[in-house]
This record gives structure tokens, C-alpha cells and sequence, in this order.
């Protein structure tokens, strides 16, 4: 009898998230959420900066998943959720004690005082909790800012309209950092005058947030650049309006509402 062992093949088993790259995706999820440097919290970018910071510490991921696409679909989709869980934790810390709400009628019955607000720095320790991120003074910009938009809108377009505050913070900055840095520093002082005044003692960052941040930095460097050429090349011979699309493994995403 003719020996078939060496013709049998043993099927690769699909590829599973696993606890520790759940808990890494997580980890990370949040720390860029949490990133002064992050120019927008809905969309692809949040994504792809989970996936650069993964592939930078290997993370429990498998050689090559960026090379599979059904395992990149199945990372991608596990980065999304926890992302909108991420999100969704940073928009229930947003709902701060400033009014009393009828529950039935939704009609606010209650304005409390600033003095029995809470606070940015008591706002900032709820949003650093359970985290590496330390508060600073970048992240009380950011968290001033998320307030500032929430009070206006805390409905199902928050995430876009607080995109859109930034989007418009960078044009009236017109690339200038100072100009940029001057506009959170306007929005904290008007958040401690609306909610308490506080003496708030910022703190570094810490190593990991650092990471984040440097990892988001060069990830936007590296797109400002790759726009600019574009930008500067002329288009393909015979089809004046069709740009070539980027191709490369990175993480696809979906966009999502929460």
C-alpha cells in the first residue's frame, strides 16, 4: 500500500484574537484615544495607529497577518470594536454634574453652580483612570475641548462634531503649534471658569503615552508627506482625473458612530 501520509495536509486554524491581544488592543485603544496628538477620533486614522502601535511590539500577533486578509479583516474588526468601546467610555466620562435631568420628559429641571461642577482636574482623573496616561497639560486641552463640545451636542453626532472643533482649531492655527497650544490653553480657562476653578499640578508623560504620541506624529508626518508628493506629481497619461489609490497592508477600517 502506497504510503500518503507526505500528501496529507493538516488546514491552518483560523486566526483568533486572543485574551493578551485583546487586552493589548484595549491598552492601546485608549492611549490613543487619550493622545494630544491624535487629529481625529472617528474614522480610519484611530485605526491605524492601533494597528502601527501592534506591529511595533509584535503584540501576540502572527508572522505575516498583514499578508492574509481574512485575518486582517478579523484583527481590523476586533481594533474597531474596542475602539468604539474606548469611545464610548470617554463620552459616558463627558457626562458631568452640571445639571439634573427629568428622566421622562428630558427637559433639564436643575442648573447646579460651577462650584458643584465637576471640576477638569477631578474630569481628568476619571479619564486617566485605569490607564498609563498621566494628566497634562495637553490632555486637559483635549478633555476641555470634549466638554466644551459635548454641553453643545451629547447626542449621536458628538464624535463628528468634536472632529469638525479640530479640523477648524488647525485652520484658524494655519500650522502654527503656538497658535494651536494658545487655543486649548483659552478652552481650559474657560472650562475652570464655567466649572471650577482649580489649581491643576500637570504631570509628564508617561513612557507609553509617549510612545503613542511619537508613533501618531510620525504616522501624520508620514501622510502630510505622501499627500504632498501626490500633491506635486502629475496625473497618469490619458486620465487627468484618476489618481492611483494607495494600496499596502495596513488595517481597513469602518467608520463608526460611537
Amino acid at each position: 500500500m502506497q504510503n500518503d501520509v507526505g500528501n496529507i495536509i493538516t488546514a491552518t486554524p483560523a486566526f483568533a484574537v486572543s485574551p493578551q491581544l485583546k487586552t493589548n488592543i484595549q491598552s492601546y485603544s485608549l492611549s490613543v484615544l487619550l493622545s494630544p496628538k491624535l487629529a481625529q477620533y472617528r474614522g480610519e486614522l484611530p485605526v491605524q495607529h492601533v494597528w502601527n502601535i501592534l506591529k511595533k511590539h509584535g503584540s501576540d500577533l502572527p508572522p505575516g497577518i498583514e499578508n492574509i486578509p481574512a485575518d486582517m479583516k478579523t484583527l481590523t474588526s476586533e481594533i474597531q470594536e474596542q475602539l468604539t468601546q474606548a469611545r464610548s467610555s470617554c463620552k459616558k466620562k463627558g457626562i458631568v454634574r452640571i445639571i439634573r435631568v427629568d428622566d421622562k420628559k428630558n427637559k433639564i429641571t436643575i442648573e447646579l453652580e460651577p462650584s458643584q461642577h465637576q471640576n477638569l482636574f477631578a474630569l481628568a482623573q476619571c479619564f486617566v483612570d485605569g490607564t498609563k496616561c498621566r494628566i497634562t497639560n495637553a490632555l486637559c486641552g483635549r478633555i476641555a475641548l470634549m466638554r466644551d463640545v459635548y454641553l453643545a451636542n451629547s447626542g449621536t453626532s458628538f464624535w463628528t462634531d468634536l472632529d469638525n472643533a479640530l479640523v477648524l482649531m488647525r485652520q484658524v492655527a494655519e500650522g502654527s503649534e503656538d497658535a494651536r497650544d494658545a487655543m486649548f490653553e483659552d478652552l481650559i480657562e474657560t472650562d475652570k471658569k464655567l466649572h471650577g476653578a482649580v489649581d491643576i499640578i500637570y504631570q509628564s508623560t508617561h513612557d507609553l503615552q509617549q510612545e503613542v504620541d511619537d508613533l501618531i506624529d510620525a504616522t501624520s508626518a508620514d501622510a502630510a508627506s505622501t499627500a504632498t508628493r501626490r500633491d506635486c506629481s502629475p496625473p497618469p497619461e490619458g486620465d487627468s482625473d484618476q489618481l492611483d489609490a494607495d494600496g499596502g497592508g495596513g488595517a481597513e477600517a469602518v467608520d463608526t458612530n460611537s
